[in-house]
């Protein structure tokens, strides 16, 4: 893309020199035959300056997970430096075009190496794949150049095969199906991963929601890595039957977890079954879940409501009310006993089934009873366990839990739609340090957006309730997660929706 010079700030170390030093015009002939980059067999001369070093910024479209390298000829001591970026300047309103990549703060990865040079032909390719869209490369201490045969990146994903299909006359529509595919492709590599540059860790709630699209996307060629995936939560569940948040990584098994992905992951143990009908794997999970679901039957009351759940009590990235009962939570713990009633009848655990279909209705009763408010016509978000006294606030996230789940009485539906798909209602919320600095937030007529990870259960509600008047198409961005995308159109008094008649077929249900 650019090809500049580089005042050296050798005092600084690595990580934050890249970043710190000025970036000035090239001084002379710094770079030559820079176009032979882009070819298999030709050559680039890159040499500094007196008092210079040179830089050169690259981008890769689309963007790729892959460990980046470089094949080249040296004099020996040069030294060469990486460094990688999910976006390029200027993209997403971050810096400016022509600006060389820069730190973005404590919560993004800082992705630089360095590799110095012996005498000859030599290739230097980063041990660990990263998340690129924009490559800068250093070179430092080469007055007589280094002869460059190959930059590139060595990509990596695992091998799926697009076999769901999605065309249509509208270019925009087809434009996210295959930027949600390739994101997803992107989070699909050994495991699940929330993000190839940021943080390459296979997070439970994650995980979940990517095979929810991912079993459409790429059909049977995915089945075997989230089986890996369900296989290592129950590999990794705490001797208390939470599962960890991670499975496996590198934060310990006894350290905080989320309890609301352990919900997750009943609740995603029944769609795998639905989509795979692979009975063998499901029944040798049943233990671990059983565990799992015991551990939230000793923290209910007598109403069978869970209050102040412990730990890290997530949902997600939004300023909901967690204290007292959770309206979220318990939903969530709605939809797990559900799952597991089902999953038990499937077995033939006829009185495991009943327990917990008895249960699971016993808690739709108690939200319906103690959430829902009549005046506001919505669920609220929290309720006092010792008044039950309910919370000033709602949101999407409680309410739309409320459709998918079968929750929310016939008679009350629409109204629930309606309003949690009123735009001018919608707010996202402060979560540091995730979330911040968003617009004031008003308990007594404004509703808590729901945030990129828990709109994927906002549409599913609303597709599940059968009524759907109100989608959003946000700005993608394919560089984060697999669930950044919202794939719903607005089609002013009525929407579509395509759904597969059965795992990878040629024709669709047309709604």
């Amino acid at each position: 893309m650019w090809s500049k010079s580089v005042v050296p700030r050798a005092d600084l170390g690595i990580k934050e020199r890249i970043y710190a030093e000025e970036l000035c015009v090239a001084e002379g002939d710094i770079v030559q035959n820079s176009h032979s980059l882009l070819s298999e067999n030709g050559t680039t001369i890159v040499k500094t300056t007196d008092g210079s070093d040179t830089a050169l910024l690259f981008g890769f479209s689309p963007y790729r997970v892959g460990r980046p390298f470089i094949e080249f000829e040296a004099m020996g001591g040069e030294v060469i430096e990486f460094a990688l970026s999910e976006k390029l300047p200027g993209e997403y309103g971050i810096g400016h075009e022509g600006d060389g990549l820069r730190h973005e703060g404590a919560l993004f990865v800082s992705h630089v190496c360095r590799y110095i040079a012996r005498k000859g032909w030599q290739r230097f390719e980063k041990f660990n794949p990263v998340g690129t869209r924009g490559l800068q490369l250093i070179v430092r201490n080469a007055p007589n150049g280094i002869i460059v045969h190959k930059l590139g990146l060595n990509t990596v994903n695992y091998p799926v095969e697009n076999e769901g299909q999605f065309e249509c006359s509208d270019p925009v529509l087809n434009k996210i199906w295959k930027t949600g595919r390739h994101t997803l492709q992107m989070c699909a590599q050994d495991g699940w991963i929330d993000c190839p540059n940021r943080e390459s860790r296979q997070w439970l709630g994650d995980g979940i929601v990517m095979f929810d699209m991912a079993h459409y996307t790429f059909g049977q060629s995915i089945i075997a890595l989230h089986k890996a995936f369900l296989t290592q939560i129950c590999e990794g569940q705490r001797i208390d039957g939470l599962a960890r948040m991670v499975s496996p990584g590198d934060i310990r098994a006894t350290a905080i977890t989320i309890p609301d992905y352990s919900l997750h992951w009943i609740i995603g143990t029944k769609k795998y079954l639905d989509v795979t009908n692979d009975l063998a794997t499901v029944e040798n999970f049943m233990p671990s879940l059983e565990k799992a679901i015991i551990w939230f039957e000793k923290s209910r009351h007598d109403n069978l409501l869970i209050a102040n759940v412990p730990e890290w009590h997530f949902i997600e990235w939004a300023n909901i009310e967690r204290k007292g009962y959770s309206m979220a939570f318990n939903a969530l713990y709605a939809g797990a006993l559900s799952a597991m009633a089902d999953l038990w009848r499937v077995f033939g655990y006829e009185a495991r089934h009943q327990k917990y279909f008895s249960e699971y209705q016993q808690v739709c009763d108690a939200i319906n009873q103690h959430f829902y408010c009549w005046t506001r016509k919505l669920y609220c978000d929290s309720v006092d366990e010792h008044s039950l006294e309910k919370g000033p606030k709602s949101s999407q996230h409680g309410n739309a839990l409320a459709l998918l789940y079968g929750i929310a009485p016939s008679n009350i539906v629409s109204e629930i739609v309606t309003q949690i798909t009123d735009d001018k209602r919608l707010k996202l919320t402060d979560a540091p340090p995730i979330m911040a600095f968003c617009p004031e937030f008003d308990d007594k007529t404004d509703i808590v957006r729901a945030n990129s990870f828990f709109s994927h259960f906002v549409y599913a509600g609303i597709a599940n309730a059968g009524w759907i008047k109100w989608v959003v198409l946000s700005q993608s961005r394919v560089c984060a997660t697999a669930f950044r995308l919202r794939p719903f159109i607005n089609c002013h008094d009525f929407v579509w929706a395509l759904l597969p008649s059965h795992l990878g077929t040629r024709h669709s249900d047309f709604n």
